[in-house]
This record gives C-alpha cells, structure tokens and sequence, in this order.
C-alpha cells in the first residue's frame, strides 16, 4: 500500500479498526480488497488501511494542510439497535467547543473533532460510513463472523458508491 497517495488522490477512503478482535477488521478488509481490485487502474482514488492510526492520519492532513476533496472514513460501530451488518452513514454535527474529551470514549477522541477540522477548515467533503458488528471479543480474536462476511460486498458497494460524484452515482 503508498501511504503517500493519500496526499496527492482527490478522494481518500480509511478503512478503520484491529484486524486482531474480530469484526473490527472488517473496514481494513473491504479497503483492502478495494486497493487490489483497483491498483493500477484507479489515481482519483486512494484506499488506505487506516487500522487503528486513524487520528494520526487525520493529524498528518491537518498539519501538511492539505486535504483530499472527500474523505471517506469506514468503520465498525457496536449499536444495540442496528441488526449486524447493517450499513449506515453518520452525519458530522456542528463543533461542541464545550464537550470534553473525556466524555468521549477512547475508541472516538479526538476524531469527531478532528473530522469536523477536515471538513471546516480545509473545506473537504467528509464522508462516514459505518457497519454493525455482530462480534467484537474482549481478548484478541482474528476472524470476521459470518455477519460481517455477508455484509462485505454491500460494504465495499458503499465505500465505491461515497467515492463517486453525485452525477456520477445518478448515472449508475
């Protein structure tokens, strides 16, 4: 994988999560499929397993001050009202000045903040797709569940669908 495409690409997809603890993984793995179906024959497009260094990256943008035109950010969400494998984009809300980080848990902060940076001060499109886990174990536990294997190729369907234009989404 060239980390250095995700400087240079209009649209940066981060595949986000540890491959170690079971669905978590899924997001690295669809991105990663995506980078080998399209190595060679995709430059507006860099897919980038993110794993668990998504704040770094995001850092990295910031403080070079040079963004992509959309960000697509892809991850694993445990939400008790969503059946495993169900898809959903999340919204960026406006900045919370007030909210302290520590109300956030590890797993999040400061990366809402650092999303809502992307998207106001270097005016990038910023895109988050989740997917529902049906297994994240406690102690390290590599495999997807069969939930998170059904829902792979509408995962990377989503991830491919955010990448294009909206003229380009109403044309397929």
């Amino acid at each position: 994988m060239d980390w250095s495409r995700m400087f240079k690409a209009p649209v940066v997809v981060f595949g986000c999560g540890n491959t170690l603890f079971g669905d978590d993984g899924l997001a690295p793995r669809a991105v990663a499929e995506l980078a080998a179906e399209h190595e060679g024959r995709e430059r507006d497009v860099a897919f980038v397993d993110a794993g668990t260094s998504v704040r770094s990256l995001l850092a990295d943008l910031l403080l070079l001050g040079q963004a992509p035109g959309r960000l697509v950010v892809v991850d694993v969400v445990r939400d008790s009202g969503l059946e495993p494998g169900a898809l959903s984009e999340l919204r960026l809300g406006p900045p919370e000045p007030d909210l302290p980080e520590r109300a956030m848990s590890l797993h999040q902060a400061p990366t809402p903040f650092l999303l809502r940076a992307m998207r106001d001060r270097l005016r990038c499109e910023v895109r988050v797709l989740s997917v529902q886990a049906a297994r994240i174990p406690e102690l390290m536990e590599e495999g997807l569940s069969p939930q998170a294997l059904a829902a792979l190729p509408a995962l990377k369907e989503a991830i491919v669908s955010l990448c294009r234009t909206p003229s380009e989404r109403s044309t397929q």
